[in-house]
């Protein structure tokens, strides 16, 4: 929080010029004073000539980024590449695996290897549902098969989330709350008449998660 006041209270005072002089010349190793980076960091969110990316961020932007490069530096350190920690170019094996996958297409994409719209991804999550499909049509399921056929479900699925410039995670993590946030709805609406989820049918339980939707909805307008 020290950091984030501070990188959008002043004005620095340092030119880019000077700032690229002092980054260039920094003998290899050379540890950064604090106030150098807090310094650079303003310089960065100053809206008044400063990186439009990093003017535009907010807590709950930069959240998703916050995380990665936590994941990348833990995987720099436990691999022993200390020069890693100032630019690091690789996909740490450490990321959630939704995290990885995202990065592993960003790095497809810098060569070219991607789709040209996010609708275009729809087809393919399409196909990889119809397989996944295929593998419950047999009388014994290859575990095996349908873990792999659900992986590349997932994986089409984090591709539609970048192509549509959302991040992946912070979605699930929404819809996430929205269920938990529902079935408690549930739970309480179930209590009210003297029940437990489980001394429910599911359709009743399906038919509360329907009004709790409605009542949510109501609420927020939407």
């Amino acid at each position: 929080r020290y950091f984030l006041i501070r990188m959008t209270s002043s004005k620095p005072q340092t030119s880019a010029t000077e700032h690229h002089d002092r980054i260039t010349n920094r003998a290899a190793g050379q540890p950064w004073d604090m106030s150098e980076l807090i310094e650079i960091m303003a310089r960065l969110r100053n809206p008044d000539g400063g990186c439009p990316w990093d003017v535009e961020q907010t807590f709950a932007t930069i959240a998703p980024y916050t995380i990665e490069e936590a994941y990348e530096v833990a995987d720099a350190i436990a691999r022993g590449d200390m020069a890693s920690l100032s630019a690091l170019d690789g996909v740490p094996t450490g990321l959630p695996a939704m995290k990885q996958a995202e990065k592993l297409q960003k790095r497809a994409a810098r060569v070219g290897f991607d789709w040209t719209e996010a609708k275009d991804v729809l087809g393919k999550i399409h196909e990889e549902l119809g397989e996944v499909g295929a593998e419950f049509q047999g009388e014994n399921t290859d575990m095996g098969r349908l873990t792999d056929e659900l992986g590349d479900l997932l994986f089409a699925c984090v591709n539609l989330a970048r192509k549509a410039n959302i991040d992946p995670g912070t979605a699930l993590r929404g819809t996430n709350l929205k269920f938990e946030r529902r079935f408690r709805r549930v739970e309480a609406l179930l209590a009210a008449d003297g029940r437990t989820p489980d001394q429910a049918s599911l359709e009743e339980m399906e038919e509360l998660w329907v009004q709790a939707k409605v009542e949510e909805r109501a609420e927020s307008g939407k």
